[in-house]
């Protein structure tokens, strides 16, 4: 895409195009007519109006006609009677039908025996009426004059049928006797008026359609806006397409309830009212005043400022609309765009100098141009509306001044510039600028690039977001200082730019914001503080806005250079606000969950993996690290054993606390005891007072010798009280009744001297 617009502070040139609409007006006497409706024949002198207003037609070519007056403010006037005469002999079934289709109130004829024919053909040749250029309008006053006749077609404009009434009827200015009011069905089967029955002061209408994305950006600004609750403002959408009441009615649930929303067709309404012709883009929006009279309309998308605006200028309030900053993140690419001052330069000395005169027949040749000096001072300003653009693409700048107030006032004498965007490369954007192929109109960028009143020029490339605005600032200052011949360097990386916007011209209606999140204690995560919206302008690139950051409570985390750290568990908040027009701020709180770390991801280790069987419970020494660091036992976490008494796989599970949670867990082997025999050397002199593997009473006594020395004896595992050291031993069962097993089962008895040697014997109780 690209633009151009030139300034000449020496020559201030105005032209000024007047578009006039002529038509006919006859008169002339004509013989009495009459026209056949079923069995009735409606006379000149039986019309009951004072102007017959009569529709020659035929199905399928008067549709819009009659689709218009049928909505016309001007159906119901008692000076009025509106008709439509078939011309083409269709039956009465075949107009009765068509008839369905529009107001009651237009009296319809069908042409028995070719009567309308004959008549529309008499007044045609009276009036010079085109006979092909249906549906053809005439007005017959009671004197049973053709007062006026027009011929349309579907592609002239229908709302011209209101102009010629008022001529007719010598509506004008503050004589006419026609109400302004309207009516409209709402989907809750409400009829909604204008003044006198409208308690409004003011009526904003939006003509649309479901469909039309200009239509449904419209209702989301007003829906959005903080005046849509005004007790001044009534906020009305007018289906102009014929939908149904479901259909409006869904279409209604995505927009605020403060909108009425109203079904049917109400097309030619909305051309009434808008008093718009031509080739338009919906919705049209129509302001209403409390006494019926259009007081503003406009034709297309309309941000939320551009509504209020009309609002505040039509009830009288305060208009608040100061400027704001936003941001836009792009490289400046200097080298590149600087490559075009040959290309240009070539372009003004050669053969192809030329640009198509306004006749698009004759050529103007530019020989003898200068070559231009590169102004580093216009590359400045180059770049800062090629920032700007990325902003709002138009020579129109983001603040709502014109392109030419970035230049400094009173130094260049001439000026023009010409932008563009989306090309990908210094030599795309020039020959698109070059617009060899073009007519006149098309070669405003060419002229520029050949004038001979400039003889400096800057020029910028500022890509952001992949795309690439480019800028030509031209200008001549030799009057008043010289040349900026002085080269200047800029950053090529990624960079955030403020731009100064009005609240008139960019409009923020969705602002992107950060989500809540969850970070670990300790863990550090890049956060992007920043807000960013799309700009309907340009509608691929982010900008952002500067923004105001507070931590509600430092203690959980820490946030520095957009680097957020985990300091402790809990929950805390991040407060985001920026300024998103002249008078509001956008506020955002994003909820930081900070969770414990989990302990699983630590490293757990013991001394040994096998222990030996004790009969009693062992508990390794456990060494706990994480990611390096020895954590404490008791601050960071807490042990615990299962299983680890009897022979097998016991467990040791190590649980979070404080900054950690969770648990982790890891496994030892407690090695059985040995089922064989201990082996006696032959130094083993341990003898017993009963044989191996005997059954006795449980009253009985066992006497235990050996020259050694006993050091120890255990009965069943459980160790016998003895005095160490001894010879012999008497060992009184009846004293280890609870260690002794049921009767039938055998008991072991394991005698252990000095020397280590052990003997052992089994034996039963009766």
């Amino acid at each position: 895409m690209k633009k151009e617009t030139t300034r000449l502070l020496l020559i201030v040139s105005l032209i000024v195009l007047f578009v006039t609409v002529f038509t006919s007006h006859v008169s002339y006497a004509a013989d009495t007519y009459k026209i056949m409706s079923g069995e009735k024949v409606l006379y000149q002198s039986d019309a009951p109006g004072k102007y017959n207003a009569i529709v020659f037609g035929r199905p399928g070519c008067a549709d819009y006609f009659l689709e218009y007056i049928s909505n016309s403010k001007y159906l119901t006037d008692s000076n009025l009677q509106f008709m439509y005469v078939d011309v083409d002999d269709n039956d009465e079934a075949t107009v009765t039908e068509y008839a369905k289709n529009y107001s009651s109130k237009i009296t319809y004829y069908y042409g028995g025996d070719n009567v309308n024919c004959f008549m529309f053909s008499n007044l045609r040749t009276a009036n010079n009426i085109d006979m092909d250029a249906l549906p053809i309008l005439c007005f017959v006053d009671e004197n049973r004059n053709v007062v006026k006749s027009t011929n349309y077609d579907e592609l002239m404009d229908v709302s011209l049928i209101d102009k010629d009434i008022e001529e007719v009827l010598g509506y004008t200015g503050s004589d006419t006797t026609v109400s302004k009011g309207y009516s409209m069905t709402s989907v809750d089967e409400s009829t909604i008026y204008t003044t006198p029955q409208s308690p409004k002061k003011l009526n904003v209408i939006v003509f649309g359609r479901p469909e039309c994305m200009n239509t449904q950006g419209t209702l989301t600004n007003i829906s959005n806006s903080d005046w849509v609750s005004d007790a001044n403002v009534g906020f009305v959408y007018a289906d102009i397409d014929g939908n149904n009441k479901d259909t409006v009615k869904a279409f209604a649930k995505d927009y605020s309830s403060y909108i009425t929303f109203c079904y049917g067709n109400n097309n030619s309404l909305a051309w009434s009212m808008s008093g718009a012709s031509g080739t338009v883009s919906l919705p049209f929006v129509v302001y209403v005043d409390e006494n019926g009279n259009t007081v503003e309309s406009t034709t297309g998308y309309q941000s939320a400022n551009s509504i209020y605006s009309v609002i505040c200028d039509t009830l009288g309030y305060e208009k608040v609309t100061d400027n704001f900053t936003v941001q836009t993140k792009g490289s400046i690419l200097s080298d590149e765009a600087r490559t075009m001052l040959e290309m240009v330069n070539d372009f003004r000395t050669g053969n192809e100098a030329w640009y198509w005169n306004s006749d698009n027949s004759t050529k103007t040749f530019c020989s003898g141009l200068e070559e231009l000096t590169y102004d580093y001072e216009l590359e400045r300003i180059a770049i800062e509306r090629a920032k700007e653009l990325s902003v709002y693409y138009s020579h129109t700048r983001p603040d709502g001044t014109s392109c030419f107030s970035a230049y400094p006032e009173g130094e260049y004498w001439a000026c023009g510039e010409n932008i563009a965007y989306g090309y990908t490369s210094a030599d795309w954007v020039f020959t698109a600028w070059r617009e060899d192929d073009d007519d006149y109109s098309g070669q405003g960028h060419r002229r520029n690039m050949l004038n001979d009143n400039f003889n400096a020029v800057g020029f910028a490339c500022f890509e952001v977001s992949g795309i690439k605005f480019w800028v030509q600032e031209f200008g001549n200052k030799e009057k008043f200082s010289d040349v900026n011949t002085t080269s200047v360097s800029y950053p090529t990386s990624e960079q955030l730019y403020e731009v100064l916007v009005s609240d008139e011209v960019v409009s923020i209606t969705e602002v992107i914001a950060p989500q809540n999140l969850t970070i670990d204690v300790w863990e550090e995560k890049e956060f992007d503080t920043s807000l960013s919206f799309k700009s309907g302008y340009s509608p691929y690139v982010t900008l952002y806005l500067p923004t105001s950051v507070n931590v509600k409570d430092t203690s959980v985390i820490k946030l520095k250079d957009n680097v957020l750290s985990g300091l402790k568990p809990g929950n805390t908040q991040i407060s985001l606000s920026a300024r998103i027009s002249g008078s509001k701020d956008y506020k955002k709180d994003i909820t930081v969950t900070v969770s414990p770390v989990s302990i699983e991801k630590s490293v757990i280790s013991i001394s040994n993996s096998v222990y030996d069987y004790t009969g009693k419970e062992i508990k390794p020494d456990v060494s706990v690290s994480l990611n390096g660091a020895v954590l404490k036992v008791g601050e960071d976490y807490s042990v615990s054993y299962k299983n680890n008494i009897k022979a097998g796989t016991a467990t040791i599970t190590v649980s979070g606390i404080g900054n950690y949670a969770g648990d982790k867990s890891i496994s030892f082997t407690i090695k059985a005891e040995s089922k064989n025999t201990p082996v006696v050397t032959k130094d083993n002199k341990t003898t017993f007072s009963i044989k191996n593997k005997k059954t006795i009473k449980k009253t009985a006594k066992i006497k235990v010798k050996d020259k050694d020395k006993i050091k120890k004896i255990t009965l069943n595992g459980k160790t016998v009280k003895i005095k160490k050291n001894k010879t012999s031993v008497t060992i009184k069962l009846k004293s280890y009744k609870k260690t002794l097993k049921k009767k039938g089962k055998w008991n072991k008895l394991v005698v252990t001297d000095v020397n280590g040697n052990t003997k052992s014997i089994k034996f039963k109780t009766k």
